[in-house]
């Protein structure tokens, strides 16, 4: 992966102060693992995608995770642990420690991810509109390409895919793109953005939804549609206060990404049996951001002949979850399971 000059400015809003310099300390904070790699990868729009790359804590290397964030979200925001939730509301910010990161290093992948265009750090289409792309085909071009690198640089061990909530669209859709190469040893969808009827059906949404390709033709940046909120763990909602160092996009959806989300959705579920890697799918019970019905129907149709799905609630450790699997109350227990799962996969793909 190439370096990338704009990482300076963003290592400046973590960095501490200079000698001599007193300074209010942030309320914010981002903890790395000490070797984090931050580079980039320039797509085929001629945008910088902003890079992340966690090397395993034992040996052998068992595999290489790649990671895909969801859609308000960005690879550290979603993948790092929040402190806030952690901590009663007492701390914000993000840290390595207890995060889906560490599990998977500490079971021996390499976690590798980019923010998606206009999210996180990486450049905008748009300078003055965060959280907007013209096409849904623009992030899968850029998820390949993310993939096809960590592929070509770790080429001896097995490569997988992990998915959350809009990320396990765009894994979805890598996993039945990449269909029966074998370049894909596996595919792990967290309450993927699969189905989103309940969300079309807020007030607003329905009265939007008959007329989103009107908006999307003529009014493609503007804020219009509603997400759901997360009322049942509020303390995660104190994380945004990070926007400032990680770039999260806290906004409504913009007509022109609705539009095409509402589009993939359809698509992606539709092209299921392509999907043979080994596929695991986790959903809440009571997800009312992504459907879980939508999971169901795509695993139930997946081509894969190693075919997992279960609710979160069933893993032993998890009592309730809402949306957020790498970061709500129960998620060392979905972490934990999800390694178990890989782990499982990358012997089978181990040489001899």
């Amino acid at each position: 992966m190439a370096d990338f000059e704009y990482f300076e400015s963003v290592a400046s809003c973590c960095a501490p102060a200079e000698d001599g310099v007193e300074e209010e300390p942030p309320q914010w904070h981002v903890s790395n693992s000490p070797s984090c790699a931050q580079s980039a990868l320039v797509n085929s729009q001629g945008l910088h995608l902003a890079c992340f790359e966690w090397p395993p804590l034992v040996a052998p290397v068992r595999g290489v995770v790649l990671l895909y964030h969801g859609i308000d979200s960005n690879t550290r925001y979603e993948f790092l642990r929040h402190r806030s939730i952690l901590s009663g509301g007492e701390a914000l910010g993000l840290q390595y420690e207890r995060s889906m990161v560490q599990a998977l290093n500490e079971a021996g992948f390499v976690c590798v991810g980019a923010d998606m265009q206009s999210y996180g750090t990486s450049e905008r289409v748009e300078a003055d509109a965060m959280g907007y792309f013209e096409r849904f085909s623009d992030i899968e071009r850029d998820a390949r390409l993310v993939f096809e690198d960590a592929r070509a640089r770790y080429p001896n061990v097995p490569a997988f895919a992990l998915g959350v909530s809009y990320g396990g669209l765009v894994t979805a859709s890598l996993a039945a793109a990449l269909g029966g190469t074998g370049d894909l040893a596996g595919a792990v969808l967290l309450a993927p953005a699969l189905s989103l009827e309940k969300l079309k059906a807020q007030p607003l949404n329905a009265i939007l939804y008959p007329i989103s390709t009107q908006l999307s033709a003529y009014f493609p940046q503007t804020p219009l549609a509603d997400k759901s909120l997360n009322v049942k763990f509020p303390l995660l909602k104190a994380d945004d206060a990070m926007d400032d160092c990680t770039g999260v996009y806290t906004g409504k959806l913009r007509a022109r990404v609705g539009h095409e989300t509402l589009l993939a959705t359809d698509r992606v579920r539709g092209a299921a049996p392509a999907v043979t890697a080994p596929l695991l799918v986790v959903h809440a019970r009571g997800d009312t951001m992504c459907d879980p019905a939508g999971s169901l129907e795509f695993h139930a149709r997946a081509g894969s002949s190693d075919k997992t799905f279960v609710y979160a609630d069933a893993i032993d450790g998890v009592d309730e979850m809402w949306h957020g699997l790498t970061q709500e109350p129960g998620s060392d227990a979905v972490a934990e399971y999800v390694c178990s799962w890989l782990l499982a996969r990358a012997s089978r793909e181990a040489p001899g």
